[in-house]
């Protein structure tokens, strides 16, 4: 079993899918002041088809209700489904966030994959062969897609693409 700690802005969307989609279209249409890049999350979607992953997200969008709603409502278009979100650390750590939450479920630490645009502290807490860091302009894209089931693979048996 593998846990996608999944940060969405930069991630899910990004900076060059957004200035597409304004200027074509003036931002009129915007959920959340940043439309999502479906081709993002059809990546993501494949990983956790590969994988069975459950996403467990870390973004700061847990904390609105209207994000959230809009969220899952993406993500279920797409078969994807949030499995649970981190709580808060006194000092809004996201590295320590996820190491809070992985030892309060007892996940084994070779079952976690990081998808994030920042560092923050996650660096300090988790190694390179858990994280997953994508350049905010781009996105989730292929290679990044990519990289995400290669590092997972390393870590654990994969199902068989389907």
């Amino acid at each position: 079993m593998s846990y996608i700690f999944l940060d969405v802005d930069g991630v899910l969307n990004n900076k060059n899918h957004y200035e597409r989609l304004h200027k074509k279209y003036g931002g009129k249409f915007f959920m959340e002041n940043m439309p999502f890049n479906l081709r993002s999350v059809k990546n993501l979607k494949k990983v956790v088809s590969k994988t069975n992953a459950k996403i467990i997200l870390t973004s700061s969008w847990r904390h609105s209700e209207r994000c959230m709603t809009v969220l899952k409502a993406v993500l279920a278009w797409y078969g994807l489904k949030i499995t649970d979100v981190t709580k808060d650390s006194k000092d809004h750590s996201r590295g320590l966030e996820i190491l809070n939450y992985i030892t309060e479920h007892k996940i084994p630490e070779k079952e976690v994959i990081i998808i994030d645009d920042e560092m923050y502290d996650i660096d300090f807490y988790f190694n390179n062969d858990h994280i997953v860091m994508v350049d905010w302009t781009k996105g989730y894209n292929r290679e990044k897609m990519w990289e995400t089931l290669e590092k997972i693979e390393e870590n654990e048996v994969v199902l068989p693409w389907f």
